[in-house]
């Protein structure tokens, strides 16, 4: 008897380290006992029986425990940090959002630090021609700060019902494949 453990992404298993020579062998067995029953990605234990009947070499290849990918409660994670909830829901993470998000973010605050700053010498001017340059310089940075602040709140906003969506079909997905294992 033999174990392995895999996990199931997009029609596509992949294995912990140190099972490659045995799952070699039983790819293909694997691969179609788990597309041909439709169940959800996720991470599954495997137990091989290998039977000698009559000289022929058969497998018993049983599923013997699941883990699925995440709910939608992980928009959770993704309120706290953008793309970490999708790490949970897809098995993968997106460092790109993440990276993206606290990069628009972090340049808002700049920008927004930057106009306060042009805003408090158009304060403290005394020619026109200064407060001029200073205010239209303010008011530029200021645009260009809530425009970033912007685009960093709808993205997290995104990420969150993205998640959620995601989550959601997982869940489903989850509770089919544990009704589908048990029969």
């Amino acid at each position: 008897r033999n174990s392995i453990k895999i996990f199931f992404l997009k029609n596509e298993l992949k294995l912990k380290k140190g099972q490659h020579s045995f799952f070699n062998k039983h790819e293909k067995e694997l691969s179609d006992l788990i597309i041909s029953k439709k169940i959800a990605n996720g991470k599954y234990g495997i137990n091989i029986n290998e039977m000698t009947k009559n000289n022929a070499r058969t497998y018993e290849i049983k599923i013997n425990n699941f883990q699925g990918l995440g709910g939608p409660s992980n928009a959770f994670y993704s309120l706290i940090i953008p793309g970490l909830g999708d790490k949970f829901v897809t098995g993968k993470y997106p460092i790109l959002k993440t990276i993206g998000f606290f990069s628009s973010t972090g340049l808002g605050v700049y920008f927004k630090s930057r106009s306060r700053k042009n805003y408090d010498y158009y304060m403290n001017s005394i020619s026109q021609t200064t407060m001029d340059k200073y205010y239209n310089k303010a008011n530029v940075l200021n645009q260009i700060a809530w425009s970033l602040i912007g685009i960093s709140t709808v993205y997290c906003i995104y990420d969150i019902i993205h998640v959620i969506k995601i989550g959601t079909y997982n869940k489903k997905q989850n509770q089919f494949t544990k009704k589908s294992l048990n029969q």
